[in-house]
């Protein structure tokens, strides 16, 4: 009973899975019937001309599978373009088809078929299409060839039968060399197919093409049947242009660089800055944020709200220590007015923290949400470099150093339009607007930018070579440490902090003054956090940083020998390409 059963389940469900179509890709078709007719003639130029009518006869399945074919045409043959033109396509009663054209590489792809509309069972396309310059003159054969794929090495579904015939105008009878051949096969393939030939027509048949199987077809002229072809004058001078743009894009790109270089070399008046003397404490007469402008740095962000804690502004208090996947969550609270900062201080630290009350509090994660913030912050750089240029006296105009960028650009200007150069037209825009926006630096501004340069000198050396940078009369005499009191050296570690983080030495800055807060027993009094002593200022500049960056964030080849004397191979001619469904 039991297997009776089994039975009749079991044939129930073979029934089932009959009944159940299978869903092939839109290539799971055949192709009957593959008729193709080529008419070669030539021009009054004496070019080859060739109009080709392909009859493709497919069978789709009854499921809604395919809209259509699409036939793929190459555009070129032997590095020349062939003046690809469609004239038609049809069905099997001549009423035209709906199709439309695509380039896909070195092909043009005809689709032929309606998007909203499956096809089914028997369906005849008629492909009419001219080309030229279709020939080639062989050195190997000594002779002028018509050398072509025809279906070509390209179709994805099999051909059940191809025929080919090419007839030969009557005007070129008198040409032939009666050396012609036939190849069938995939590409590369040399096996030969009966080619027959009647007057001046010629055809091959061929059954059960395989896919990527094709017929080539080899027909021999005498030498000079048909002018070679001659790239068009306007074609060359395009193509010389193109190389010179190649090189001046080369140039163009280095000329650019150069003018920054020089740029930035006047603006700082880097010539004039000379032997740079190490400075032990930050410069008195600057803010962080206006030393960053000076260096060109993007750590200003951490960098000054760190100053700020160091001189007592604000307090940072570690909430969460940093863990694997996350980073350490701080709060900062005003615990001192700002009236006596620097308006650029002041503007800062209204942009993060909106009400500078004492006692206001926020913590980063809480300024990560605020998608204002880059709003608030985004005119402060524009404010601090007019204060530079104004009250501050650190930047001034340099009439003839702009000129000069000013006559470069018309310079290159004259030669991108004699050249009709677009990259050259580029570096005299370059040219243009850096001699605008150049602003160099005042005397006042030279000094400033040096004593940087000495801190920043100071900070990047050794711990052992800093204590004798202090301990030497010029470094006694300017920062007053004893460099025996662990306390005193602590308060000046603390001072210089921001700028370390400013010049991105802050993970080495951080651990010397850690080991000194250790070697006292202090802590720092304007931090807070679970462990003191191992205060990380890496950490908060990289959580600073995340923060900045949150906010600101917002193929056919062709064969170089003839072969219409038998040395050819399938899919080494012209033409072909190839097809599918769609």
């Amino acid at each position: 009973m039991k297997s009776i059963s089994a039975t009749i389940i079991g044939a129930l469900m073979a029934v089932v899975l009959l009944a159940v179509p299978v869903h092939a890709d839109v290539n799971d078709f055949t192709i009957s019937n593959y008729d193709i007719s080529y008419t070669l003639g030539r021009d009054q130029e004496k070019r080859s001309v060739l109009e080709t009518t392909e009859r493709i006869t497919a069978q789709f399945p009854v499921h809604d599978q395919n809209r259509g074919i699409e036939r793929y045409i190459p555009r070129s043959y032997d590095g020349h373009d062939t003046s690809l033109e469609i004239i038609s396509v049809a069905d099997e009663s001549q009423n035209q088809l709906e199709y439309t054209t695509y380039s896909s590489g070195e092909y043009t792809v005809v689709r032929i078929g309606n998007a909203n509309r499956y096809v089914h069972g028997e369906q005849t396309y008629v492909l009419t299409y001219t080309q030229r310059d279709v020939t080639k003159s062989f050195s190997d054969t000594k002779s002028d060839e018509f050398y072509w794929d025809t279906n070509g090495t390209e179709w994805r579904v099999p051909i059940g039968r191809l025929s080919v015939s090419l007839t030969v105008d009557e005007s070129l009878a008198g040409s032939l060399t009666g050396e012609h051949s036939c190849y069938v096969g995939r590409y590369n393939a040399t096996d030969n197919c009966e080619l027959i030939e009647a007057g001046t027509t010629y055809s091959a048949l061929a059954q059960d093409l395989a896919r990527g199987d094709n017929i080539t077809l080899a027909i021999g002229f005498e030498p000079q049947t048909f002018e070679v072809y001659e790239t068009p004058l306007i074609m060359k001078l395009i193509a010389v242009w193109f190389v010179v743009q190649g090189i001046l894009i080369v140039v163009s790109a280095g000329l650019i660089v150069w003018l920054i270089v020089r740029y930035v070399s006047w603006s700082k008046r880097k010539k004039e800055v000379g032997t740079i003397i190490p400075e032990y404490i930050p410069p008195s007469d600057s803010s962080v944020s206006l030393s960053a402008t000076l260096i060109m740095t993007h750590a200003s962000f951490a960098a000054q709200l760190i100053d700020f804690a160091v001189r007592h502004y604000i307090k940072i208090y570690e909430v969460q220590e940093s863990k694997l996947f996350s980073a350490a969550v701080y709060e900062m609270e005003i615990v001192k007015p700002i009236d006596d900062l620097r308006s650029e201080e002041r503007e800062f630290l209204e942009d993060v923290f909106k009400s500078t009350q004492v006692g206001s509090r926020i913590s980063t994660e809480s300024l990560k949400k605020d998608y204002s913030l880059s709003t608030r912050l985004l005119d402060n750089p524009g404010k601090i470099q007019s204060l530079k240029r104004t009250s501050y006296g650190i930047q001034q105009k340099s009439p003839e150093k702009s000129a000069w960028f000013k006559r470069f650009g018309v310079t290159t200007l004259i030669l991108s339009i004699a050249l009709l150069s677009p990259p050259l037209f580029v570096v005299s825009m370059t040219a243009f607007i850096l001699g605008v926006t150049l602003w160099v630096l005042t005397d006042k501004g030279l000094a400033m930018y040096r004593y940087l340069q000495g801190l920043k000198m100071y900070i990047s050396v050794a711990e052992e070579e800093r204590l004798k940078m202090l301990q030497s009369p010029e470094g006694a005499e300017k920062t007053q440490v004893d460099t025996a009191d662990p306390k005193k050296l602590v308060r000046l570690y603390e001072r210089v902090l921001p700028y370390a983080v400013l010049f991105g030495q802050e993970k080495e800055w951080n651990k010397q003054l850690g080991s000194h807060y250790q070697s006292t027993g202090q802590q720092p009094d304007w931090y807070s956090g679970a462990n003191m002593a191992a205060f990380s200022s890496a950490s908060f500049s990289s959580a600073m940083q995340s923060l900045t960056t949150t906010v600101n964030s917002s193929g056919a080849s062709y064969s170089s020998s003839g072969g219409s004397s038998g040395g050819g191979f399938s899919g080494g001619g012209g033409g072909g390409g190839g097809g599918g469904g769609w």
